[in-house]
This record gives structure tokens, sequence and C-alpha cells, in this order.
């Protein structure tokens, strides 16, 4: 979105005009239209770009599933992984009514003992975590609700960045930890 508080995809779809070099108006033509579901369909071949609903966790996630094709169960949920392991997806769920997001923040910030933050932010029922993990980035998202945290973490080797940092980007949007509908939406 903008800083200036502008609707999300009014910001989009300006921003697509501008890329375009077509008339700045925030509302899409039906030939404008057809090239940005074109230029998507293209990214989503590419990627394999998959909504999915994770049943050990409830989390309805984006997968790059063409990135990401091997999964497997995880210690609290799922994990998708690249054929050797450049690019790792894991989702996690930990129902505890005594346990404390800060708490849990810090403990992420943390572990493993090869993690450097650098960049973080806690709010009431959620929080980010982004940095180096070793060789690799990583990010971990997560939401509070009803005594639960539900979140995912994805890293990935650094000379895979300017691909997959987009992606994590398109990942989040599609992050739903407490889905409303439990079938994926299109």
């Amino acid at each position: 979105g903008a800083l200036n508080g502008e609707d999300p995809m009014l910001t989009a779809i300006k921003n697509f005009q501008k890329r375009t070099k077509a008339k700045v108006t925030g509302v899409l033509t039906a030939e404008e239209r057809a090239r940005l579901v074109a230029a998507n369909s293209d990214r989503e071949q590419e990627f394999g770009w998959s909504v999915v609903l994770d049943p050990a966790t409830g989390i309805r996630i984006g997968l790059p599933a063409k990135m990401v094709p091997h999964a497997r169960d995880a210690a609290r949920g799922t994990r998708w992984s690249s054929k050797h392991g450049e690019v790792q997806v894991e989702t996690f769920r930990i129902k505890d009514p005594n346990l404390k997001l800060a708490a849990l923040f810090e403990q992420e910030k943390k572990a493993p003992s090869s993690r450097k933050v650098e960049y973080s932010v806690l709010h009431d029922d959620n929080f980010f975590i982004s940095g180096l993990q070793g060789l690799k980035k990583f990010s971990v998202r997560a939401r509070l609700r009803d005594g639960e945290v539900r979140g995912f973490t994805m890293l990935f080797d650094q000379m895979m960045e300017t691909i997959v940092a987009p992606v994590m980007v398109a990942m989040a949007s599609a992050f739903s930890p407490f889905p409303e509908r439990s079938a994926p939406f299109a």
C-alpha cells in the first residue's frame, strides 16, 4: 500500500499502469485487465503458485509448489522444501493457553543460535522476524488467537533472494492462520 493511506488495491493498479506506460487512472480497462491476468498467469505457472490448507496446523498458505515440491511432517506442522533444501517453508501450531506471545517472539529470535535478526516487530496478536540463519535468509510470521499461535518460517539461500523475496511477499499476503473457511480460495 501507499504511505499516504491510499487503498492498497488502487495503489497496485496505478503502479501496474505506470509500469506498462498506460494512462494512470486507478481503474483497469478491459485490455489492461487482460494483460494483468496474462502476466499473473505466467508468474503462477513459473512458480506453481497454489493456496493450500495445511492439515497439520489449519493454516491456509500460498506456496510456490514448483519451488518447494517436497512435503513432510515437521515437529509442529508441515515442511515443504526444494530438492536440495535451498528453499524451505515450515508451518507451526502451538496450542498453550499459558503461552505468552512476547516469550515466543524472543525465543524465535534466538533459536537456533545461528540466527541474526535484522528486523523484528511484535504486536498484541502477531509478530514478524527476519534476518540471517547461518548462510540462509529467514523470516517468521505468527499470529495468536484464543491461546493458540499459528505461523510459518521460510528459509532460503542468499543467492536466491531476488527470486524468493517477491514470492515471500505473496506468501505473506495469502497467509491466513485462522481461516474462516476451510477450503482454499481461488
